[in-house]
């Protein structure tokens, strides 16, 4: 008979294992987000000012509408922190205000109306909670912190991703906490931006996916003999496949569960295409709300062709590689030398995670083969052929279809991508990263070692 007690025991176990990770992400990113948020008031220079100016009419029951100019509200704000543009995009000083639009960079004009606003609905109401509870007064600080939210949801994105991909607990933990500590994650994570859902969203799709690939059912298979088939050999012993227990002759053998892995591969495809199908019907959406032929978007790209730009759009297909890549971080965050390793160094490792993952896993498939094609492997290495590919060739795509839906909302195409637009990668990547560090005691060491140096770098450079 099956061990119920021990199945309850092993499940409340999990339970609080999960609550813990939980607990250890949200603390992390508690001290990291406000100490990024609250450390640099200027507006950053991914656009700030126009998605708080969406935070703001949301929160007062508006939605912004095509050729609208930014909330006063929100102009005053902008006045008063500056920007991080610096010399290259004039704004009114602060005791100037209350200003026209028109004398602010861009005209004071929201460009960024085609933005679907789901990020922008969930923001407004965590920045609502947040001036609740506590003394916030300014409106664009209480909408930064509820990127605490968002940072840890990524980071248990991590975490769900690297677990779903077999890898052991408090490596997938180290994992989660590394994501944080990349700059150019917490700085979306820490202003108005809707780049901050991207490692959630990313996470999710990845998870679901990965379900549908690595999803079992238990088959309870006669003929098995006590003394061939162990519950820890996994599959070793032919004709037991992977026996998680063994009862008086009758082995558990775990497969794949076809119906189960074709609707959640279908669901995984469906949420993809359906968040861009939606961004294209909201941009629809706001040109009948505002059906002004004449409207000309004050930030255009930087070429404008006659025709449809292919060649320019295609050559943007490699820029969010790797999507942590930051060419003008130096306006945003320490210019420090040591931040500037760090950033360096962790781009070029997550630049390297397909290759390693791509170069394992094609040895695990040869050598596991037989096993996957049955359905009973455990080792789930060879998932890193799959997974490494579709990061590249998604980060690729994405840049494509980026810049093409730029070139229908615009009217112009973009001849560089910068690299946060792939941020919904991020999450696999590092997860990926905990996969192949996951093999050895060294490497699950060194790992939590990077994360340790990389705690100190970046709190120390937002304390400095």
């Amino acid at each position: 008979m099956v061990d119920i007690a021990n199945d309850q025991e092993a499940t409340t176990r999990a339970r609080w294992s999960l609550a813990i990770t939980l607990m250890l992400f949200v603390a992390v990113s508690a001290v990291l987000v406000p100490l990024s948020a609250l450390g640099d008031e200027r507006m950053s220079v991914f656009d700030e000012p126009t998605h708080a100016d969406w935070v703001w009419r949301i929160a007062n029951g508006d939605l912004v509408i095509r050729g609208a100019t930014i909330a006063p509200e929100i102009l005053r704000e902008w006045s008063c922190r500056q920007s991080a543009w610096g010399e290259f995009m004039y704004v009114p000083p602060c005791d100037s205000v209350p200003n026209d639009p028109v004398t602010y960079s861009a005209f004071g004009v929201n460009y960024n109306h085609f933005h679907a606003p789901l990020y922008y609905a969930i923001t407004a109401a965590g920045a609502l909670a947040v001036q609740w509870v506590a003394p916030v007064e300014s409106f664009v600080n209480a909408a930064r912190l509820v990127g605490v939210l968002w940072l840890a949801g990524a980071m248990a994105g991590v975490y769900a991703v690297a677990r779903q991909l077999g890898v052991r607990r408090s490596t997938a933990r180290a994992a989660g906490v590394l994501l944080g500590l990349l700059p150019l994650v917490l700085h979306t994570s820490s202003i108005v931006s809707n780049d901050a859902a991207l490692g959630v969203v990313g996470a999710a799709l990845v998870w679901v996916a990965l379900r549908s690939v690595t999803a079992r059912v238990p088959v309870l298979v006669r003929g098995c003999r006590r003394s061939g088939c162990r519950a820890d050999q996994g599959g070793d012993v032919p004709g037991c496949g992977g026996c998680g227990a063994d009862h008086g002759g009758v082995a558990l053998v775990w497969r794949a569960p076809g119906p189960q892995r074709r609707r959640l591969l279908v669901a995984a495809m469906t949420l993809a295409v359906g968040f861009t199908l939606a961004q294209a019907a909201w941009l629809g959406v706001q040109t009948l709300r505002a059906p002004d032929g004449d409207y000309v978007d004050p930030v255009p790209g930087d070429v404008v062709t006659e025709g449809f730009p292919l060649g320019v759009i295609v050559s943007t297909a490699l820029d969010t590689l790797p999507p942590t890549g930051d060419p003008v971080r130096r306006s945003i965050e320490s210019p420090g030398v040591v931040v500037e390793v760090w950033h360096w160094v962790t781009d070029l490792v997550l630049l390297l995670v397909p290759v390693g993952l791509v170069a394992t896993g094609a040895g695990a498939a040869v050598r596991l083969r037989q096993d996957v094609r049955l359905g009973r492997v455990r080792d789930l290495r060879w998932l890193g052929v799959p997974v490494g590919v579709s990061v590249v060739v998604s980060l690729m795509m994405g840049a494509v279809v980026l810049n093409l839906q730029h070139w229908m909302a615009k009217g112009s195409a973009l001849s560089y991508i910068h690299p946060r637009y792939g941020l919904a990668l991020a999450p696999v990547l590092v997860a990926g990263l905990a996969m192949l560090a996951d093999r050895h005691r060294l490497t699950r060491r060194a790992l939590w070692v990077v994360v340790g140096v990389g705690a100190v770098v970046m709190v120390g450079s937002l304390l400095v």
